[in-house]
């Protein structure tokens, strides 16, 4: 062993000696020498590697948190921003956390953090944390709204160079057995949640991710907003009788369910909802109305007319629609329906410049009929595009369907007629109530 071997482990012996004797460790400086005539030797005090506990993101800074294992005197922030090569120190100080602003929003950091202490007027520096990499901002949720007693809007402003958004929602505050949406792309800053409970509140919040190299970066949750779903039986004031001619000059396009709405107006005084036209035909779709030749288009004065035709020569100044349940019982594809929707709105306008267009949400079937369950999915997400497009557009919504519907999204079964799909004189009473009330809204 050599000399300073030799010094060194003296040195541990006296250390650990005196410690036992007298339980308090003392380190004499560096070339002082002690009563036993041992030179001392300098001891560099060692610092342990933190670990980053969490980065809690917000919508444009992050707070990055970690642990001081064995009381450092500072830590050290580094970040390295989307697309550098290396990392920048952005502070240095006592605080177990740090906030780190004006982050680009949908964009992946890399953070870390190293412990130091000071030692006779030197700094020690420990290991660097481990590296966390996040999509470290999230984007604002700006409100949600219950649009129905089955369903809620969520509005959130759109993030730059985000992959997709996370919903959560949950009747619990604490977001217990919350259920998860994902929205892929960055095309939407509005989602429709489904399948929720009449009168239940219900809390909500939303996270950004980005994917980088087959992984996928999440960024915190943001707040929680809360909204209260509507009551089922809730129906609007429908009490208005005078719409002001606000239905003079319309006409309605749809299936066989939207012709129980005029065998309706034919039971009332004429003129009733201001003489509207109501052409709803059997077995009628989105498929048969873009045809430019079928037996199944309405009939004005003995002769098949194609909607956009039908509504030129009548000179309408708004057309109302209500397609989807044929389209999507035959083919189970909402979005293709969709597609078509808008490809007839598009022809009608062509036809009639001129010509306000007013899309009516498609009707459910009732719970019991087989092959329910599917159908009404497939209709609720037709909805669910329809009402987008026309919050997009200059096409208005009007909303008949909650009101004729059960929390869980079926048709009411007191409003049936056949025990599938088509609709008693009652429920043609409250969508001349919804009607109405939407006119009046209009006008006042």
């Amino acid at each position: 062993m050599n000399t300073k071997n030799r010094l060194f482990a003296v040195l541990l012996l006296s250390i650990s000696v005196s410690g036992m004797l007298n339980n308090d460790i003392s380190v004499k400086a560096e070339g002082e020498t002690t009563a036993e005539g041992v030179t001392t030797l300098a001891i560099t005090p060692q610092v342990s590697t933190p670990s980053i506990l969490q980065v809690n993101s917000k919508t444009d800074r992050s707070v990055i948190v970690w642990e001081n294992k064995d009381n450092c005197d500072g830590f050290e922030i580094w970040v390295k921003g989307n697309g550098k090569k290396k990392f920048k120190k952005v502070s240095s100080g006592r605080d177990t956390q740090f906030r780190i602003d004006k982050l680009k929003l949908g964009k992946v950091y890399k953070v870390k953090v190293r412990g130091y202490k000071n030692s006779d007027g030197k700094t020690v520096y420990g290991q660097y944390s481990n590296t966390l990499e996040n999509v470290i901002t999230n984007v604002e949720l700006k409100k949600v709204n219950a649009v129905d007693s089955f369903s809620a809007i969520v509005k959130w402003k759109k993030g730059d160079g985000v992959t997709g958004y996370d919903i959560q929602y949950s009747d619990n505050k604490k977001f217990k057995h919350a259920k998860t949406v994902n929205v892929k792309g960055n095309d939407s800053s509005d989602k429709v949640l489904y399948e929720l409970k009449s009168k239940k509140t219900y809390y909500v919040r939303i996270r950004t991710y980005k994917s980088k190299n087959k992984k996928k970066y999440y960024s915190d949750w943001s707040n929680a907003k809360q909204c209260k779903v509507k009551n089922s039986n809730s129906i609007i004031n429908g009490s208005y009788k005078d719409t002001d001619g606000f239905f003079k000059d319309s006409v309605f396009f749809g299936d066989s369910v939207l012709s129980g709405l005029g065998i309706y107006m034919k039971s009332k005084n004429k003129g009733y909802l201001d003489g509207a036209k109501v052409d709803g035909v059997v077995s009628y779709s989105l498929t048969e109305a873009l045809k430019s030749d079928s037996k199944f288009h309405p009939l004005y004065k003995g002769q098949h007319m194609a909607p956009e035709k039908l509504a030129q020569t009548v000179g309408a100044k708004k057309v109302f629609l209500f397609f989807g349940i044929n389209d999507v019982y035959n083919t189970k594809d909402p979005k293709g329906t969709y597609k078509k929707y808008l490809k007839l709105i598009d022809r009608i306008k062509k036809n009639c410049p001129d010509v306000q267009i007013y899309i009516m949400s498609t009707t459910y079937p009732v719970k019991e009929h087989e092959g329910s369950e599917v159908l009404a999915k497939n209709l609720k997400k037709l909805n669910d595009l329809m009402r987008s497009y026309c919050e997009k557009s200059d096409c208005e919504y009007i909303d008949i369907t909650s009101y004729v519907s059960t929390s869980d999204g079926y048709l009411k079964s007191q409003y049936c007629s056949d025990s599938f799909i088509h609709q008693q004189i009652s429920a043609y009473s409250i969508w001349d109530k919804v009607l109405r009330n939407y006119a009046w809204n209009k006008k006042h």
